[in-house]
């Protein structure tokens, strides 16, 4: 985080955005399950693996 703030990337340091945090995890799977087939979902998150 160090790095993104000395290159003036701006954001909210105090509540970080964490791809792999289970809250983000659950959420997403919640979205997944209610927006159903219509929607492709490569990855369980947006960082591949």
């Amino acid at each position: 985080m160090k790095s993104f703030k000395r290159y003036g990337i701006f954001a909210d340091w105090s509540n970080p955005y964490l791809t792999l945090d289970p809250k983000y995890k659950a959420c997403f799977s919640g979205w997944k399950d209610l927006l159903g087939p219509s929607w492709n979902f490569r990855h369980e998150s947006i960082i591949t693996r």
